[in-house]
């Protein structure tokens, strides 16, 4: 009889314990595999230089705004900079001297003309007089002619009467010639004089009796020609400095950001690898840092793919770490089979888990409190395995047997859990 009550309470014994293995699958879906993981933020060196400011120790927390890192430039920048002020200077030189030439230049044109100016009322002052006397030289020649056409006339009455002899008519015939001549002569000189006033004023300023008019002119001719020719040169010299000018202010933003890189934390996390220490040497596009980004984690889990319709996006989902007697739930984010390609960009734990026979879920856990020395020292858990189980449909057989021996008291230690875990409210995600 002993020996009987012995094998009937081993045999229920069994069966507690096949039930309690059993239980969790015939009542959820249960993950195969899960492990959680978080995005990753590379810092690469923009320019091959040395670490100033070292990050901080693996583990360690940054928080938002806080500079992660500060790299000096090893090869100085400034030389292209520096040559192109020095073009500059040079240019300004340039300009500087034009601008000088040309103020010269000016103030001698405006001397030769003054002295043109002065000149061409001197000779106009000069030449009244000489008008004067050329009046009076036509008036004289006029009444000389007068005189020799009326002994002309007289002349010829005489030799009309024969009184007057043929050398006599031909001397005042003679006489009346010059004087007529004399008026023509002296009428040209005074013409001639108009001609030379009135072209004092003018842009020539002809001097039919001196070269100094025309040598005014010619200095002032040859002044315009190097005016323009300088004035163009200047405007060149001038188009350059703007050039220049643009240049450097380009050259200078683009110095300061390539002298120095400290990069400040966008979002809090904590350093998964840090940098060398101070006075290591980086090379360009070189990983100089990297930070977990605690405030995007996610549960990765793989389940049978005969559940894929079965737990759509916003599940609930409930989560024990392996090695925690807490609970947590989650919610469904999303869902791809196994023949899709997983995003190794966002991968934080590695290696990421394979779904060759399953379909892979994530979970979204929302932040974690980087404060917290117990989530910074395990890198907020990325990388910890998991145990998850998601409700079954709520019209499954077992989801009604299990509501059944729910109503009938029979709770069990598992669906006990099971029904607080699933009414708790889940936890933000992002």
């Amino acid at each position: 009889m002993p020996i009987t009550l012995l094998r009937v309470l081993i045999a229920a014994i069994l069966l507690v314990v096949v039930g309690f293995t059993v239980a969790p699958y015939a009542t959820s879906y249960v993950s195969t595999s899960a492990v959680v993981n978080a995005p990753l933020i590379n810092i690469r060196a923009p320019f091959s230089g040395i670490i100033v400011q070292p990050t901080k120790p693996v583990s360690s927390i940054v928080e938002t705004g806080e500079t992660l890192i500060e790299l000096k430039n090893s090869r100085s920048q400034r030389g292209t900079l520096q040559g192109v002020k020095t073009r500059l200077g040079s240019l300004n030189g340039e300009i500087v001297g034009m601008e000088k030439q040309m103020r010269e230049l000016s103030d001698l044109r405006t001397d030769l003309i003054t002295r043109r100016d002065a000149l061409v009322a001197a000779r106009t002052t000069w030449f009244i007089p000489r008008l004067d006397a050329a009046k009076a030289n036509i008036d004289r020649a006029q009444a000389s002619l007068l005189k020799a056409q009326g002994n002309m006339a007289r002349m010829e009455d005489l030799a009309e009467d024969g009184t007057a002899t043929a050398t006599t008519l031909s001397a005042a015939e003679a006489d009346l010639i010059a004087a007529q001549a004399d008026l023509a002569q002296q009428k040209a000189v005074y013409a001639q004089l108009e001609v030379e006033r009135d072209t004092l004023d003018g842009e020539m300023g002809i001097d039919l009796t001196s070269n100094g008019f025309e040598q005014i002119e010619y200095r002032l001719n040859e002044i315009d020609v190097r005016l323009a020719d300088i004035n163009a040169q200047l405007l060149e010299r001038q188009a350059q400095r703007a050039g220049l000018k643009n240049q450097i202010a380009i050259l200078s933003v683009e110095a300061l950001r390539q002298e120095s890189f400290a990069p400040k934390v966008s979002t809090s996390g904590i350093i998964w690898e840090a940098s060398a220490s101070e006075g290591g040497t980086v090379a360009s596009g070189e990983n100089v840092a990297t930070v977990l980004d605690c405030t995007r984690r996610f549960l990765e889990v793989q389940l049978p793919e005969r559940h894929f319709e079965n737990i759509p996006t916003g599940t609930t989902a409930r989560v024990q770490l392996k090695g925690s007697t807490e609970h947590f739930t989650a919610q469904v984010l999303t869902a791809y089979g196994s023949g899709a390609r997983p995003n190794r960009d966002m991968q934080a734990a590695s290696p990421r888990i394979q779904t060759e026979d399953g379909f892979r879920v994530i979970v979204g856990l929302g932040d974690a409190n980087v404060d917290d020395v117990m989530a910074s020292g395990s890198f907020c858990n990325v990388g910890r395995t998991a145990d998850v189980r998601f409700e079954l449909h709520h019209d499954s057989f077992m989801s009604r047997l299990s509501r059944l021996f729910a109503g009938l008291g029979g709770n069990t230690s598992t669906s006990s859990a099971l029904t607080s875990d699933t009414a708790a409210t889940p936890i933000e995600t992002e």
